[in-house]
């Protein structure tokens, strides 16, 4: 079900937004605050664009960012965790205090001061800015796992049969963790999106270009909620929970595989 919801959300944005007539970013393509009808579903806003095409190229851009910010969010918390939990040692001391230090400073307010300061922001550098924060508590969750696998059975054998460490993390502990690796890439990509989606609405994302939190930003600028153009900022939100919960479910999902305690009370 999360899958389909994730998916399903952004072929339809991929599909539609490539047959659609208008162009999301280019000023006075249409005529400007029409309602909606027909012909704008969604209406269009103040710089006559169309506010169905920035849906759908918004959310295709809003996930693109989530998913790049996971990827490299997840690769830096997979290679601690995985160092860390399997060498442990001074490595692990270091790292664990790394580790502590993302965990416990002001996240968000560290975004909004790097996201200010940036004289432009783009979307390589709005992802990399979301990655830099959002890899350290996956991985002090995932180093305990890594700590309780090196100390199974089938670990030893891999030692006794002569197996290097990286050998058995590749061969034996990594493939014991794909379902939770799964579900922590979830709840990285997450983590990402919706802390994109907070510095765009408050004006701090990439301006030239339409994503979700962008196009809610637009609609508090221009006062679309007092003025009752409930069709500006409504159709964004719903976009935005449907893929936190398609992405919720999936995180939920694997964990139910990874952890059998969740499985037997299922």
């Amino acid at each position: 079900m999360g899958l389909s919801i994730f998916f399903g959300v952004y072929i339809a944005a991929e599909i539609g937004y490539r047959f659609s007539p208008y162009d999301p970013l280019r000023y006075g393509d249409v005529p400007m605050n029409l309602p909606p009808s027909w012909k704008h579903p969604f209406g269009t806003d103040p710089m006559g664009r169309d506010l169905l095409t920035q849906l759908l190229f918004g959310t295709r851009l809003s996930m693109h960012i989530g998913i790049i910010a996971g990827i490299i969010a997840f690769s830096i918390s997979v290679l601690v965790a995985l160092v860390a939990g399997y060498y442990g040692g001074f490595l692990d001391s270091i790292l664990n205090v790394v580790t502590e230090v993302f965990i416990t400073i002001p996240s968000l307010a560290i975004l909004i001061l790097i996201a200010a300061i940036v004289p432009r922001i783009t979307i390589p550098i709005m992802a990399t800015i979301l990655a830099i924060f959002s890899w350290a508590w996956p991985a002090k969750v995932m180093r305990s796992q890594v700590l309780s696998l090196k100390e199974r059975g089938f670990v030893k054998l891999a030692k006794l049969s002569g197996y290097g460490g990286f050998e058995i993390i590749i061969r034996e502990i990594v493939p014991n963790m794909l379902p939770f690796l799964g579900a922590y890439f979830a709840v990285v990509v997450n983590a990402a999106m919706l802390a994109e989606a907070g510095l765009e609405i408050i004006g701090l994302g990439p301006r030239n270009t339409i994503t979700l939190g962008i196009m809610l930003n637009w609609a508090l600028v221009h006062a679309a909620v007092t003025r009752g153009m409930i069709w500006w900022w409504l159709p964004p939100s719903i976009v935005l929970i449907l893929i936190f919960l398609g992405l919720f479910i999936i995180s939920m999902g694997l964990d139910e595989i990874a952890n059998p305690r969740l499985k037997t009370q299922g």
